[in-house]
């Protein structure tokens, strides 16, 4: 499967919320800096706290404006769930100034700026401008990451090493070592990612680590090596598994005897079925099997349903027995043989490590 890079129409918009009333809204539509870069704005607002976090996890905003008095939001909890939750990268917080330590709370939260009512019309303009300067940053890093779907679906390793290298190295220089502000970029890259792949692979939840599983570890990282050590862990996972599982062979008879193998690996699966699902004789499959994947049929299947045992053990609910026979092995024994030799320790070893947070996939 070739995937290509497709910019769509109206992605290189400055998407931007304001959160507050309509008098509010009106006075950032008419500053100087919005009617400049008019035309490539899609401005958007909300008029409470709630509706500003649904949107927020709905879509991608470059750029977050809150009236903190209008949508009532005093004790600064959307700026806190945004940097938390890492909803968007550049939030600009607008109040009356009166209480200095919730302008010191503002920042330490990661407000891009903080401006004092009534609002000056020249500091409101560089304000913006220079968070759109962040959003064409943004928009650098996003074309990396278009670059990378494109790798990882097509499980090009040496594109992917490239354009990793490439995001981490634009992500840190243009937010400085921001935690919150990289946190959130990485967080967004990972779900489109991952989308964009399962779209191509709608299996490949079942043998690596989905988005949400994938959150809840982005959002414990303390640091940014371990933010970046996840991300690559992740997008690696992803490209080893569409390279084994799929990109064995460029025959497209063959590519589907292995789709057709993905998606019932949980039944046991024999070379007549196979066969008779693609229309072809067994004999005929199995030899031409061999000759363009290198490996038989029966072992092909083997390494599927090992694969898939691994991400089933990895989450920790069930006993080997219960993997076992969800994968249609009657034989726990035998099925133990047969995942030491794909993965080159015992399924009860593989627990224990697993438990350990030692990373013993390859990638």
């Amino acid at each position: 499967m070739q995937i290509e890079i497709q910019i769509k129409e109206g992605e290189d918009m400055y998407k931007v919320m304001v959160a507050g009333d309509y008098m509010f809204c009106n006075l950032i539509r008419s500053s100087k800096a919005v009617k400049e870069f008019s035309s490539n704005i899609d401005l958007s607002r909300t008029s409470n706290k709630i509706e500003t976090i649904l949107k927020l996890k709905e879509n991608f905003y470059d750029l977050l404006i809150v009236d903190v008095e209008t949508i009532e939001d005093q004790d600064m909890s959307l700026l806190q769930l945004c940097r938390n939750e890492k909803l968007c990268p550049c939030t600009i917080i607008i109040d009356n100034g009166l209480n200095f330590s919730k302008t010191r709370q503002a920042f330490i939260l990661g407000a891009f700026d903080y401006l004092i009512k009534p609002i000056d019309e020249n500091m409101l303009s560089d304000t913006l401008k220079r968070g759109f300067t962040v959003a064409d940053k943004n928009n650098r890093i996003s074309f990396i990451e278009k670059s990378m779907i494109a790798a990882v679906s097509n499980g090009d390793i040496k594109t992917v090493e490239k354009e990793l290298s490439l995001f981490f190295t634009y992500v840190a220089d243009f937010y400085n070592g921001n935690m919150a502000n990289i946190g959130s970029i990485i967080l967004k890259a990972s779900s489109r990612i991952y989308r964009a792949v399962k779209s191509c692979y709608h299996w490949i939840d079942q043998f690596v680590d989905d988005y949400e599983d994938c959150k809840k570890i982005f959002l414990s990282c303390g640091n940014l090596a371990l933010l970046f050590q996840v991300f690559e862990k992740h997008i690696r996972e992803m490209v080893n598994a569409i390279n084994m599982l799929v990109n064995v062979s460029k025959n497209k008879m063959i590519k589907k005897v292995c789709e057709y193998t993905i998606e019932h690996c949980d039944e046991k699966i024999t070379l007549t079925q196979v066969a008779q699902n693609c229309f072809v004789n067994k004999t005929y499959l199995s030899h031409t099997f061999k000759l363009e994947t290198g490996i038989s049929f029966v072992d092909y299947v083997t390494l599927v349903k090992i694969r898939r045992a691994q991400k089933l053990l990895k989450g920790g609910e069930l006993k080997i027995f219960e993997v076992a026979s969800l994968l249609g092995f009657s034989d726990t024994g035998y099925f133990s043989k047969k995942f030491k030799q794909v993965q080159g320790i015992s399924p009860n070893k593989f627990k224990d490590k697993i438990q350990q947070n030692l990373n013993i996939f390859p990638a």
